[in-house]
């Protein structure tokens, strides 16, 4: 099983540390004649503890973070709403959960109402100096977080960007194919659909780099992937996948529409790159995912087609089924 991601983590965390806060308080709040903060806290300790075993089973765990910040929130605002003062020390763990379990746009107009439900107990209960210190500090807490966890999830998206881009083209590098891979993978296993794999390999390109020198191969293969880009569609997703290879990852598409799609990319690459001495032009193996393959398996026969291809002469497209080279197209 793969491994849990940190989001999934704390959801499970908070679930968990929650039940155990709030058995004890609910115990205590009933023996006290607390009937409305005991029937809350039950409540929230029940929902804890369904959702806890739900995202460990499952591992859904973005509407059950959504459905934990708005039921604490609101369910803290109701236990101070009923006692007054003293439960409002356990208000800022609950604020701060909120962002860490949800996203910050959701948190933050949470935490206003709940907030606000606050202040209706709060002002006829203490001085207008007693509140406002209160209120200060909730509203430091509440902005403090909502900035660090907003900063922390820029530089997260940044970082997963960047480990899975390659630096020269800007496609996705061989850790994002991977991942794509394992990802589609999974997709086909639940519904089936057609997928296939486009892997190109430009024909000559060690010649031209030899000969003209390694900016001019960079240049060459920045352009191939702008051309490359420009033709997939938005479903699809490109991948440089090592020196002069790109692959192609075409979802809800047969063989015969990846054929026809590497066809059109082989002949854009020809007519709209500079030519040099020495001719660019991209051998390409096409493949359709097979029923109970593994990625690495679905790779290596677009990397045989691809081969085949470019031992018919290159600038062709070769697709496969299975192990069986089924045709070639081309100039």
């Amino acid at each position: 099983m793969s491994k849990r991601p940190p989001e999934e983590i704390i959801v499970l965390a908070l679930c968990a540390m929650s039940l155990c806060a709030l058995f004890p308080f609910s115990i205590t709040h009933l023996l006290r004649g607390e009937l409305a903060a005991f029937l809350v806290e039950a409540g929230g300790g029940i929902f804890a503890l369904a959702s806890f075993c739900y995202v460990l089973k499952s591992r859904r765990y973005q509407l059950v973070g959504f459905l934990y910040a708005v039921i604490s929130l609101f369910g803290m605002a109701s236990i101070v709403y009923s006692l007054g003062e003293r439960a409002v020390y356990f208000v800022y763990p609950v604020f701060v959960a909120a962002f860490l379990v949800t996203h910050a746009r959701f948190a933050l107009p949470l935490c206003i109402a709940a907030f606000a439900i606050v202040t209706l107990r709060l002002t006829s209960d203490l001085s207008l100096f007693e509140y406002s210190k209160i209120a200060v500090s909730l509203v430091g807490t509440t902005l403090f977080t909502y900035v660090f966890v907003t900063q922390r999830n820029r530089q997260r998206d940044m970082l997963t960007r960047l480990s899975a881009e390659d630096a020269l083209t800007g496609a996705g590098n061989r850790r994002g194919l991977h991942a794509k891979l394992d990802l589609l993978v999974a997709m086909y296993a639940r519904n089936n659909e057609a997928m296939s794999l486009i892997l190109l390999d430009l024909d000559n390109f060690k010649a031209l780099n030899d000969r003209e020198g390694h900016q001019a191969g960079d240049k060459v293969l920045k352009q191939v992937s702008r051309i490359i880009e420009s033709r997939i569609r938005v479903t699809d997703s490109l991948y440089r996948y090592g020196g002069d290879e790109f692959v192609v990852l075409a979802s809800r598409a047969n063989l015969e529409t990846a054929k026809g799609l590497a066809e059109e990319i082989r002949t854009l690459i020809v007519e709209k790159l500079p030519q040099f001495d020495t001719p660019i032009t991209v051998s390409i193996g096409v493949t359709e995912y097979q029923t109970g393959e593994s990625p690495d398996a679905w790779l290596s026969r677009a990397d045989g087609a691809m081969y085949h291809a470019k031992s018919s002469g290159k600038n062709l497209v070769a697709h496969a089924l299975a192990d069986v080279e089924l045709g070639l197209s081309g100039a």
